[in-house]
């Protein structure tokens, strides 16, 4: 017996064991599979591949700064920037002779604007570095404001956009050139450094210290007088506004950042110079070029470590990209915090804190916030398909979801052009002006000129759902390692307008600013208490080396926001004046919430690419505890209430039902009416017209009264049944499709009661049968038109309308003949019909028991007394046509005034004080339109 037992323990571990051994070689399988078919998309030559077997650092670096296929997508896109410019509608910059002293023209086209004219305007060329965009920019700004006029403002703003992606390419250049000419990696990094150091000399420096310093404690005096002054009402607003009153600005002054003065744009360059910004500054908070670049950032700082010592795991942006969303952070905390405890199961904000980060780098900082937005970007923008056929989440692996996506949009898992898919194409209230295209030749779908083609001829034209398309199809490329969706991604609007959704926080603007004003002042205080060492570490000369403090990011974000050049308003001013008294504001959040994240297009903002520099560094310097903690821990900090559960009377497990019942019943009686008043200030008159006429009612509610509680009154034709109530009649043939649908197919067998099975079937088959909504309104049409048909075949009817002049007949027939007109010869295919139930109480949990007991005893006592006319039991049926263009008007002020007043309306009490209003408003309905006494 024991011998037994030994053979059986013998047996499980050893096929324990055996199983452990097949699981590990089928893993090891898989995971060489994997590597070798990411090699092969890689499409890098056979040194790099080399290079990876021998170190992988090294590999990911020169995937970054000597990647032949990286150059060779830069180079194309390059060109084809440069050939818009140069047949763009807008010809500027003109060339002027100031022109001539500001840039190296040699390094610039000239061309005519005209046969006729003798003015020119001049374009970049490939030989233009990256210097000389940055000053073309400039200067390209400044002759745009000038000339802005509002039916330009969508080719400035493409204009400004694809620019910039110049000058982030230009920029992307200078590594790989130098890698190219030199073969040194190290040296490539540094030329690269070399853009963006304060070449200042230590006199200089020393001065500007100073001069910074004495600003900012008058800066704090300033403050603390505002604070502690009794006659200053609203604070916040001084503190932002001073003691100067600014108007609205017109709309040739919304380029936030900017005006027309290019020394101004300059003092910006160079403040962001001194506190180690120019690379923000520069490029702006584009997730894609901003995370290339503090990669290359953290390449240099920490060379010894990641690729002499090779004692730290190193990663290339679009590696960290092509993990899953919680792997990237653990890569970033393998090249950050060495010492980071990782835990999968649990949320990022929990495992963030649970480590010291104080020593943690700027770079690792700024990273770990884009980071977390773009996982905020790429599960938004999968969100937005779930009204769609899309089976996406954001849990799939990376090529899963474009399979799927390409599955969709071209019923195919093969790559195809989606611009060309008859699922592009058709979107609704969207003009269709594609041609039929040859799709003999295969064609990738992330092909960089077929991509920016038709970026720039109908981006801006494109609706939510087309721009939608367009950024997913990126998206996909991007997290499959695909280059060319690198260098795509960098002139989509998305990847900067993503830094809007970082606006959680139900604050409002002064506060805002103050927070930031806190980080400001403990800066200096502390740096005050050790001046003499602070001015000795000012002596080294390079941002990227020497680290960049918190301390540098608040006063540079803070000098970046706030200065002024001849007497014109600053960044921040602006902003708050456009929140303020331009939209009537008091919250960012409330603004950022009507902005479309992916098509920003359609709103002032976006007209100077740089508003969202501004954004990016105000909202990084204005966390609540960013003061005492560095960026990624009060960005977090700032979420911890994201999944806390907020207890109320309703929701709380301790409070009696008969309590809950009561503060239900309580808030429902007052707070709507209350919300109510509340809206109509914020509404205009004329759209409390616009509602009016946005719906014609066409079924008169006097003659469905005659089809329906007075049904016993109407005498049924000869050889017919007497008719049931019409509402009677519509609910049993709801009880019978609701009945005769199954689980999921809710409304769908209208037209066929013996549909159950095959619909059983598309269950199996995992098809999704939609209801069919529009049916519904045409078997409610056609019973409805019965039930007229029939109550003119009375006999009595048609006695008056054969012997009597049909100007002699009572009113109560005409009403019915005129009804039945408009309703059945006129409006039939418009018609639409709204159940107004009179007796809602009965079907809520919250009505009280009293009061139902009540209701019950009235319908006792109106049957007794023969007049209930089934008052209890049904409702009443409107009849109306709806004027869709006036109808959209009307809900899409509403649309903006709840998304304005988040912080008076939810979304319930919002739809709960529109629907009081529409009540209201039929209260206005009560003239009959013929003089029937009725």
């Amino acid at each position: 017996m024991i011998s037994y037992f030994k053979v059986v323990v013998f047996l499980i571990f050893f096929f324990q064991f055996l199983k452990n051994k097949v699981i590990c070689s089928i893993n090891e399988s898989k995971n060489a599979n994997e590597n070798l078919n990411e090699d092969n998309n890689l499409n890098e030559d056979s040194n790099l591949n080399e290079d990876k077997n021998i170190n992988d650092n090294i590999y990911q670096l020169k995937f970054m700064i000597a990647n032949d296929e990286l150059h060779k997508n830069l180079t194309i896109q390059e060109k084809l920037i440069l050939d818009s410019l140069e047949n763009d509608k807008l010809k500027y910059p003109l060339l002027k002779h100031e022109t001539e002293t500001y840039l190296d023209i040699s390094k610039f086209k000239k061309k005519s604007i005209n046969d006729a004219d003798d003015d020119m305007y001049i374009i970049p060329t490939i030989q233009s570095s990256f210097y000389d965009i940055a000053k073309y920019e400039h200067l390209l700004k400044e002759q745009l404001i000038e000339s802005y006029t509002a039916n330009i403002s969508d080719l400035i703003k493409k204009k400004l956009l694809i620019v910039r992606t110049l000058k982030t390419i230009k920029l992307m250049f200078i590594p790989l050139n130098s890698y190219k000419q030199k073969n040194n990696l190290k040296t490539a990094l540094e030329e690269l450094n070399e853009v963006f150091k304060n070449n200042v000399d230590q006199s200089e420096k020393n001065r500007l210290v100073n001069n910074h310093r004495e600003a900012f404690k008058n800066i704090l005096n300033v403050v603390d007088d505002i604070e502690k002054s009794k006659e200053i009402i609203n604070k916040g607003e001084t503190l932002i506004l001073g003691n100067s009153k600014i108007d609205l600005m017109s709309t040739n002054d919304f380029f936030f950042t900017t005006n027309t003065n290019i020394k101004f744009m300059e003092e910006l360059d160079n403040i962001s110079k001194q506190y180690g910004l120019g690379l923000i500054n520069q490029l702006g908070p584009h997730l894609i070029a901003l995370g290339h670049f503090m990669i290359l950032k953290l390449a240099l700082k920490y060379y010894n470590i990641f690729f002499e010592l090779k004692s730290v795991k190193f990663f290339s942006w679009q590696q960290i990209l092509n993990f899953n969303m919680s792997d990237r952070y653990k890569i970033l905390d393998m090249m950050c915090d060495q010492d980071a405890v990782y835990y999968s199961e649990k949320k990022r904000r929990k495992t963030y804190m649970k480590v010291d980060r104080s020593n943690t780098s700027m770079e690792c900082n700024i990273l770990e916030f884009l980071i977390h937005f773009f996982n905020k970007y790429q599960l938004e923008i999968i969100k937005i398909t779930e009204d769609t056929d899309f089976d996406l989440h954001g849990m799939m692996e990376h090529r899963h979801i474009r399979d799927r996506f390409f599955s969709y949009m071209c019923n195919d898992p093969k790559e195809c052009i989606i611009y060309h898919t008859d699922r592009f194409k058709k979107e609704k209230d969207e003009e269709d002006t594609f041609q039929q295209q040859d799709t003999s030749h295969n064609i990738s779908a992330y092909n960089l000129y077929l991509n920016f083609y038709y970026f720039m001829k109908r981006y801006s034209s494109y609706g939510m759902r087309k721009t939608t398309y367009v950024h997913l199809l990126n998206l996909t490329g991007l997290i499959n390692y695909d280059i060319r969706a690198y260098v795509t991604s960098l002139y989509l609007p998305g990847y900067y307008n993503i830094i809007e959704m970082s606006f959680t926080e139900e604050t409002e603007l002064p506060t805002l600013f103050y927070h930031s004003l806190e980080c400001v002042k403990k800066c200096y205080f502390d740096e005050n208490n050790e001046y003499t060492l602070f001015m000795k570490n000012t002596s080294i000369d390079s941002n990227f080396i020497n680290e960049v403090s918190k301390c540098d990011l608040c006063k540079g974000a803070f000098l970046y926001a706030n200065l002024k050049y001849d007497n014109v308003p600053s960044m921040l001013q602006k902003f708050y004046i456009y929140v303020t008294q331009g939209l009537k504001l008091k919250k960012v959040t409330s603004l950022v919430r009507t902005l479309d994240i992916y098509q920003d297009y359609s709103n002032f903002l976006s007209h100077d690419v740089n508003w969202y520099t501004f954004l990016f560094l105000f909202r990084i310097t204005s966390f609540q505890e960013i003061a005492q903690k560095n960026v990624a821990e009060s960005l977090y900090l700032n979420l911890k209430d994201e999944d806390s559960f907020h207890r109320s009377v309703t929701t709380s497990y301790w409070f009696p039902s008969h309590i809950k019942k009561y503060y239900t019943l309580h808030v429902r009686k007052h707070l709507p009416n209350n919300l109510l008043d509340e809206l109509l200030k914020l509404m205009r008159k004329s759209t409390i017209e616009k509602m009016k006429k946005s719906i014609t009612f066409l079924v008169h509610v006097n003659s469905f009264l005659q089809l329906d509680f007075f049904h016993n009154l109407n005498e049924p034709p000869f050889g017919f049944p007497r008719a049931h109530p019409l509402s009677l009649i519509l609910e049993h043939k709801f009880k019978e499709w609701m009945n005769g649908s199954p689980a999921g197919f809710y409304f769908s067998n209208y037209q066929n009661p013996y549909i159950r099975k095959e619909l059983h079937n598309r269950v199996l088959d995992l098809k999704f049968e939609p209801p069919k909504i529009n049916e519904w309104n045409k078997v409610l049409k056609i019973i409805i038109k019965c039930a007229y048909e029939m109550y003119f075949e009375q006999r009595h009817v048609k006695n008056l309308f054969k012997y009597h002049n049909i100007h002699n007949i009572n009113n109560k027939i005409m009403l019915m003949r005129d009804t039945y007109d408009m309703f059945n010869r006129k409006n039939f295919d418009d018609i639409l019909f709204f159940a107004d139930i009179v007796n809602i109480r009965k079907y809520l949990t919250a009505t009280p028991l009293v009061k139902k007991r009540m209701d019950r005893t009235f319908y006792v006592v109106h049957s007794i007394l023969g007049n209930s006319v089934n008052f209890y039991k049904y409702g009443i049926i409107y009849g109306f046509k709806v004027n869709k263009e006036i109808l959209k008007e009307v809900v899409d002020e509403l649309f903006s005034i709840y998304n304005f007043n988040t912080d008076i309306f939810t979304d319930t009490s919002f739809l709960q004080t529109v629907y009081l209003l529409f009540r209201k408003i039929e209260d206005t309905y009560k003239t009959q339109r013929r003089n029937d006494r009725m």
